[in-house]
């Protein structure tokens, strides 16, 4: 799709698409590995995300933060809730203490994104998502 025709839909068809794109570039990078147990599946598998979005409906600035968001099984994801006492172990593990106090100030970060930074997001993702797909 051409960047022209991108702008003409609305912010909020804009953040679900971008959404969709950045899910499935989670699942690829961490390779249908689930984050919070040793499940690998080539089946249906999640975005996960430690911190839940704000109050505000769209909270860019952790729905697409690489750091917040990784590939989780349906077990982990659904029925434990995100399985959230692993997930925080294992974010102070890959970046350091501090982690989930920065992730939780993102929350309430009030600037917004526009419809450049989503369709940039879409476009980064689309390429990244090929380049997976290419090294499989």
């Amino acid at each position: 799709m051409k960047r022209e025709t991108y702008y003409k839909k609305p912010l909020k068809s804009l953040y679900k698409l971008a959404l969709g794109y950045f899910h499935k570039y989670i699942v690829l990078r961490d390779k249908r590995q689930c984050y919070t147990c040793p499940k690998k599946s080539d089946g249906i598998m999640y975005c996960s995300h430690f911190v839940h979005g704000g109050t505000r409906g769209m909270t860019y600035w952790l729905d697409f933060d690489e750091r917040n968001n990784h590939c989780g099984c349906y077990s982990c994801n659904m029925v434990k809730s995100g399985n959230l006492n692993v997930y925080a172990e294992n974010l102070e593990r890959d970046y350091g203490f501090g982690i989930i106090q920065e992730l939780n100030a993102l929350k309430w970060k009030k600037d917004e994104w526009g419809k450049d930074d989503l369709i940039n997001i879409i476009e980064d993702c689309k390429e990244k998502i090929k380049r997976y797909k290419k090294n499989k």
